[in-house]
């Protein structure tokens, strides 16, 4: 039996929201619904605490300079005092809750305008066309230290055309970058994100997007994914996990946190408790042939999400610790 879930993950708040098209997955409710009818969809929103977006300064007293705090997220050749530099922007997703073999039907992009003079500015077409290319990052790059003189490799293969805008503060929309996740998920020891550019780098030209450093969080980058699961991943017998409970919830500290239900004879399942910055957090188990346990005061008093991974379902589940 295959369960088709839409999960949507907004890693600011930590907030992970699930809905289906059958009872039982449910704990959290998602604040946005998707239409892609048995595709499993996610939409991943990193914040500030987690998203990894940087730009790459080319004016020749910059390339050693590191801007992977900035919220702006920059594709242009501009002069600077007088002096031609170029930039490109860098980004990159968390792709891990897809499963391994899933058949990608859809990836979109969306970038949402800067739109501000100051800054690196607005979007501008000053001396001619500001399209750009989205390529695929082939080596890995490091958000707090990365520079121009460091900047990753990147390949053509697959390139997104990004169209041109006279608009200053247009957002750009669900651009289709679904032959470069799949190129990800295929390659992952060469993937790791997008980068974009200029076509013609050649001074004056700009767009510029915002960053997960943004203040706002309805201007932070997001990536939706809408794939199909394999129907086979090695697993003896399709796995239903809408038992799985977790007892008592709410706990508190220094008492015994039960999880039931779960298949621990399958090699495939993961386990993770995320703290609401969406950091996956390093907890031990003691498994049992039916049950796992875990001390409560391993987790500070707060809210964390419980993520059961199957391989061919995921159930999210809401935990709450007091003293």
């Amino acid at each position: 039996m295959n369960i088709y879930l839409v999960l949507v993950i907004f890693l600011l708040t930590g907030y992970v929201g699930f809905s289906q098209n059958s009872a039982g997955l449910n704990d959290i409710q998602p604040n946005q619904q998707l239409d892609r009818d048995s595709d499993t969809c996610i939409i991943i929103r990193p914040g500030f605490r987690v998203g990894k977006d940087a730009i790459v300064h080319g004016l020749e007293s910059e390339r050693s300079v590191n801007y992977g705090t900035i919220g702006q997220l920059t594709a242009c050749s501009w002069t600077f005092s007088g002096n031609p530099g170029d930039i490109r922007g860098l980004i990159e997703f968390n792709l891990d809750l897809i499963p391994p073999g899933s058949e990608i039907s859809h990836a979109s992009l969306s970038l949402f305008a800067w739109g501000e003079d100051y800054g690196l500015g607005q979007h501008s077409m000053l001396s001619g066309s500001n399209a750009a290319w989205i390529q695929r990052v082939t080596s890995s790059w490091n958000e707090l230290d990365v520079t121009w003189l460091t900047q990753p490799s990147t390949t053509t293969e697959n390139q997104v055309s990004v169209f041109e805008t006279a608009i200053p503060d247009l957002d750009y929309l669900d651009l289709d970058v679904t032959d470069l996740v799949v190129d990800m998920l295929a390659n992952p020891d060469e993937s790791f994100g997008f980068m974009i550019r200029m076509k013609l780098e050649e001074y004056y030209r700009r767009l510029n997007f915002c960053t997960s450093d943004h203040e706002e969080p309805s201007k932070h980058p997001m990536l939706e994914v809408c794939y199909t699961p394999p129907t086979d991943l090695g697993l003896e017998d399709d796995v239903g996990i809408s038992s799985i409970n977790l007892f008592p919830n709410p706990i508190s500290k220094n008492h015994l946190l039960t999880i039931s239900g779960v298949p621990f004879d399958q090699a495939n399942i993961d386990i993770a408790v995320y703290d609401m910055q969406g950091n996956r957090l390093p907890i031990s188990w003691e498994r049992t042939p039916n049950e796992i346990r875990l001390k409560s005061d391993a987790l500070q008093v707060g809210s964390y999400l419980v993520s059961i991974n199957t391989g061919k379902q995921i159930m999210v589940k809401k935990l709450l610790v007091y003293h």
